[in-house]
């Protein structure tokens, strides 16, 4: 994906969500007194029929310095159907400026405290009163940063994604990612950690030599991913910030994402037409799996799918595609053409005008593409009476 470097456009995106963000307020046992957050939710959560929906969740450790630039890097990917719609809750709770962790690697009483909040009081008022699924993302960034790692060690899997964000890097820390790590190996979690350079020069030998190891060894952790910002010292902390919520959410969610032209060009073009059909089933069934949402396989990948289904083997997959597609989207035309074209290729013209023309009548009148897909009757109906020609001059010539 590219659209991290939009910069321009995602910070106007920053400055028209902060209206449609909302308010609330957690009763905290483990600090005793009423917390506020802030809540955004997908634009389709309250549209009619859509009671049963469930959405992913998103908790930010910082609001005041996460959620609007979240929000409105988000609002972009969502609108272009590259993530799933996110209800995102912001946290209030000044704990950049509190010691969450000593010096010796364990929470204090105050990060104990943090600890319960996060993962028991906000995320059980979350699902109390909202519809959330069963992805979760917690983001954040500095001391934060350090704080999730925690989380992300725990034996209970709270959240299924972790971002940090210009994390302070020491030998202790990266013991504990060597230590334990590797727990989380073989399950579907993300974890994306992200430098933008303004660690100390200690601090910065640490971080190479850990941004070495694990890149070094990606194919072993396929979902983990480590990144430094490489365009030198002069970058600014929102700069990075943006940087490295985008690139973070561009990596968790690149399964979700439609097939990509890499991924078409190194994986897809080369598969036969019932693996590249199989290819695209199992896709959408990752997708549910790790996202917790089904999603109907989409036209621009059916489209490329389709190339690659009539150009090979004369055709003889369009059927299985014509039911996919009938499958997935029940209402489209595409089904039925397939069906036609199916027919069409294989010389069975009155089938092909049968099919042709039953899609036909299923588009509006004011759709300008009726006319061109009438196309498809016309040729059709040609073939079918230059056939029926040249039956009749064998006939007439016996």
């Amino acid at each position: 994906m590219i659209l991290h470097k939009n910069i321009i456009l995602i910070l106007l995106l920053i400055s028209s969500v902060v209206y449609s963000q909302n308010k609330n307020t957690i009763f905290s046992k483990k600090f005793s007194k009423s917390t506020i957050v802030d809540i955004k939710l997908p634009k389709s959560y309250n549209e009619e029929g859509n009671d049963k929906r469930k959405y992913a969740l998103t908790v930010l450790l910082n609001s005041k310095y996460l959620f609007n630039v979240y929000t409105g890097i988000v609002s972009l990917y969502e609108d272009n159907n590259l993530i799933p719609e996110n209800i995102t809750v912001g946290l209030n709770i000044d704990s950049y400026l509190m010691d969450l962790i000593d010096d010796s690697g364990v929470l204090t009483e105050y990060g104990k405290k943090y600890y319960d909040y996060v993962v028991h009081e906000v995320l059980g008022y979350m699902e109390k009163n909202f519809r959330v699924s069963g992805f979760k993302t917690i983001i954040a960034t500095g001391k934060d940063a350090n704080f999730i790692n925690y989380i992300l060690f725990d034996d209970n899997d709270y959240f299924n994604s972790y971002v940090c964000i210009n994390t302070s890097w020491n030998n202790r820390f990266a013991r504990q990612i060597d230590d334990k790590f590797y727990i989380k190996k073989e399950t579907n979690y993300f974890i994306y950690m992200y430098s933008a350079g303004f660690e100390n020069d200690e601090e910065k030998k640490t971080l190479k030599k850990t941004e070495e190891k694990y890149n070094f060894i990606d194919s072993e952790l396929p979902n983990f991913r480590f990144k430094s910002y490489k365009e030198g010292r002069e970058i600014t902390k929102i700069r990075s910030l943006i940087n490295g919520l985008s690139n973070s959410i561009s990596y968790i969610y690149k399964i979700y994402s439609p097939i990509s032209y890499i991924e078409y060009k190194n994986v897809v073009s080369v598969l036969s037409p019932d693996d590249a059909l199989e290819y695209l089933i199992k896709k959408y069934e990752e997708i549910e799996g790790i996202y917790d949402e089904e999603v109907p396989i989409r036209d621009q990948d059916m489209v490329l799918i389709e190339g690659i289904v009539i150009d090979k083997n004369n055709g003889d997959s369009l059927i299985a595609l014509a039911e996919l597609y009938e499958k997935e989207h029940p209402k489209k035309i595409y089904g039925l053409y397939y069906r036609g074209l199916y027919y069409e290729k294989g010389g069975d013209y009155l089938k092909a005008l049968k099919y042709y023309k039953k899609a036909y009548y299923k588009i509006p009148n004011n759709i300008p593409e009726k006319d061109m897909f009438f196309k498809n009757i016309e040729r059709a109906n040609n073939k079918l009476k230059r056939e029926r020609d040249v039956k009749t001059n064998m006939y007439l010539g016996d």
